[in-house]
């Protein structure tokens, strides 16, 4: 009886393992071939109180099936600092060898920079540089997926 319980136990941890392999197989492929093309950031309006804007993620399909985009999550980074969260919430379809430009809106409160941009002088008092660059970080939920994405910013 014991004999095959063990036999049971490996035959479950063998198709557990193989299961495992596809799905990262699978995981890889799509990766692969649906993935974030360009970002760019667009400001709409500035006010005395805060600006705002739209970051546009280009996604790019190279499969030739329609591909689910059922969200982004992230933030909008200036250097190591965080201006803005994104997120989208509204589905998109990217069909077979396609690309889609997604915009997702953001604001910047001027009045939480404040921490943000004596650090910045700190570290350029110090020998660092107060121009950085901006980036998108994040999560694309494409086709039952999570693809990570770092990504610099063209500023229109």
């Amino acid at each position: 009886m014991a004999k095959r319980k063990g036999d049971k136990l490996f035959k479950n941890i063998g198709i557990l393992a193989l299961l495992g392999g596809v799905g990262y197989l699978l995981f890889y492929q799509l990766s692969s071939k649906v993935y974030v093309a360009d970002v760019k950031m667009k400001i709409d309006r500035t006010t005395w109180t805060n600006l705002s804007g739209q970051i546009l993620l280009t996604i790019r399909n190279k499969t030739a099936v329609s591909v689910p985009i059922e969200g982004f999550t992230g933030v909008l980074m200036y250097g190591k600092y965080l201006l803005s969260s994104l997120t989208i919430a509204s589905p998109y379809t990217i069909t077979g060898n396609d690309a889609v430009t997604i915009p997702v809106n953001f604001t910047i409160d001027y009045s939480t920079l404040g921490d943000n941009i004596a650090q910045l002088l700190q570290n350029m008092k110090s020998g660092g540089s107060l121009l950085q660059s901006f980036r998108v970080q994040g999560t694309l939920y494409a086709g039952g997926l999570n693809i990570p994405i770092n990504y610099p910013i063209q500023v229109l």
